[in-house]
């Protein structure tokens, strides 16, 4: 009875444990992907144009979004404020 216990107990640490450091390098792995994504446009575009590259980032990451989804805005933009009015 107790040696079942203990091999069941074996088993469910080693599970967890497995669990554990997976999900643990797997956010390294993601916190790395994510460092180089950010990190490298920024390096390339010091070279190109000087210690401005972090507003061009910021700019690109404000408008690129707007720029993708501008019918989505305007289509929201009618339905909020142009649709209530109509009768």
């Amino acid at each position: 009875m107790m040696n079942e216990f203990l091999i069941r107990l074996r088993k469910s640490v080693f599970t967890t444990l497995t669990l554990i450091i997976t999900t643990v390098f797997m956010l390294i792995i993601a916190l790395v992907i994510i460092g180089v994504i950010l990190f490298l446009p920024v390096w390339v575009l010091s070279f190109l144009i000087g210690d401005n590259a972090y507003y061009w980032i910021i700019l690109a990451l404000i408008t690129f979004p707007i720029i993708a989804e501008w019918n989505t805005i305007i289509k929201w933009l009618k339905w909020q404020f142009i649709e209530p009015f109509k009768k």
